[in-house]
């Protein structure tokens, strides 16, 4: 599996918000993390992701989806870093 960091501008009308999150939620492995980003964990390609994202987004909301190293530092909370650990056991 590997980890995708996504981040997403979404001007959409709320069903296709609605719709964007449950369409995340049915990955293997997801963190929402900070406002309008995700963390990803999946057997998918980012091909793949944005073919199941693209119906929930409109031409003037933003997405990018980026397949993630395992090299990463930053400031987060314990449980944010114990599921990205886990995410790159996979």
């Amino acid at each position: 599996m590997a980890v995708y960091f996504i981040s997403y501008k979404l001007n959409t009308p709320i069903q296709h918000l609605t719709l964007f999150y449950q369409t995340i939620q049915s990955y293997e492995g997801w963190m929402f993390h900070q406002e309008s980003t995700v963390l990803l964990c999946t057997k998918a390609s980012s091909h793949q992701i944005y073919d199941q994202l693209k119906s929930c987004i409109a031409e003037e909301d933003t997405l990018l989806i980026v397949k993630v190293k395992n090299d990463m530092q930053g400031w987060l909370p314990p449980e944010s870093w114990n599921w990205i650990q886990q995410a790159f056991k996979y």
